[in-house]
């Protein structure tokens, strides 16, 4: 951990989950996560500015987390956000935190920059596909997101799990559970390709009853298939925009495309986008990788950058700070580059 800083505690903000987590070590290297926690997210808190007042109450679930497992706020606390969160809703946050007395520093990271720090990239392109959606974003500098390279599009665990309960109830006649729905999703969900698992031979459903691969496993895979299909060509217009404006991460030609998220888990799914992406006129210096901890690159990157004293002093935002020039701590998500990131 830098000198003289203290571990903060991280909130990463979703379309489905809170999760917080402090991190400790005597240095970076020894990082590790603890007392992490899901928590409700309460209609989506970065999705709608309908949902402004929700975040006075995630900040009372996480108290209450705390509380519960004998641990306490500490007084510097990072929030983790999506590259799609309205700078209405990032002012929102901020003021609700700083005002609850509770944090003496805040700084707001956008997750794709997490996510590409936490896989090891300092440069690279994100897609970032989750329960809420697939999030398309240019990363550079281990910092910045160009307003102009990101992308939300409509491919989602969330609602692939409620397609997959549609489909359930279509065969056996009886709604479903979404957990149920989301065990046979991960059952069968894969993408076609040299490397395609073998799928189950059957599926048992809660109620005892049995579903054959033939009935489920096939309707399954289209149904994830014509979701993709249907918003493929999106992404690939968000990596080429990305790509536009981030350049390789090494001394090499290659510039990375970091797949991660829930939804990347999906067997062939970096075959699946290289397919996708091959039209594009660099396509044959892109490197796909599938992040193996996608879970954690969040958290992991959002440590390492807490850790940063640049970031403490160039982005870290007291409550007076706040008040004073309230917009500073958006500044990742503007598309201008601070010159320290450069």
């Amino acid at each position: 951990m830098a000198a003289g800083l203290e571990a903060p505690w991280v909130v990463e903000l979703s379309s489905q989950t809170t999760r917080c987590g402090f991190a400790h070590a005597s240095h970076i290297d020894c990082m590790q996560e603890v007392a992490t926690c899901s928590l409700p997210s309460h209609g989506s808190l970065v999705h709608s500015d309908r949902t402004l007042g929700s975040t006075d109450r995630v900040l009372d679930d996480i108290a209450a987390t705390l509380e519960r497992s004998g641990h306490e706020w500490q007084p510097r606390l990072t929030v983790v956000v999506p590259a799609r969160c309205s700078q209405r809703m990032l002012r929102a946050i901020s003021h609700v935190v700083l005002e609850s007395g509770s944090v003496d520093k805040l700084l707001v990271l956008p997750s794709a920059a997490c996510h590409a720090v936490g896989a090891g990239f300092q440069s690279c392109v994100v897609v970032d596909a989750g329960a809420g959606g697939t999030d398309v974003a240019g990363v550079l500098g281990s910092a910045v997101v160009a307003k102009d390279s990101t992308l939300h599009a409509d491919f989602a665990g969330q609602q692939l799990t409620a397609r997959v309960a549609l489909l359930l109830k279509e065969i056996t006649g009886s709604p479903v559970s979404d957990a149920t729905a989301a065990e046979c999703k991960h059952a069968f969900a894969c993408f076609d390709g040299p490397h395609r698992p073998l799928e189950p031979d059957f599926f048992t459903l809660p109620d005892g009853a049995v579903l054959s691969s033939s009935d489920i496993g096939s309707r399954v895979q289209e149904e994830i298939g014509g979701a993709w299909t249907s918003v493929h060509k999106q992404v690939v217009s968000g990596v080429s925009s990305a790509l536009a404006r981030v350049p390789a991460s090494d001394s090499s030609d290659r510039t990375t495309v970091l797949l991660t998220g829930g939804q990347s888990r999906i067997p062939n799914m970096p075959l699946r986008l290289a397919a996708d992406l091959a039209s594009l006129e660099d396509a044959g210096h892109l490197h796909i990788r599938r992040s193996a901890t996608a879970e954690r690159n969040g958290f992991l990157g959002a440590f390492f950058l807490s850790a940063t004293s640049m970031y403490e002093k160039k982005l870290a935002m007291s409550k007076d700070l706040f008040e004073e020039e309230g917009d500073r701590h958006v500044r990742l998500f503007t598309g201008s580059v601070p010159e320290a990131f450069l």
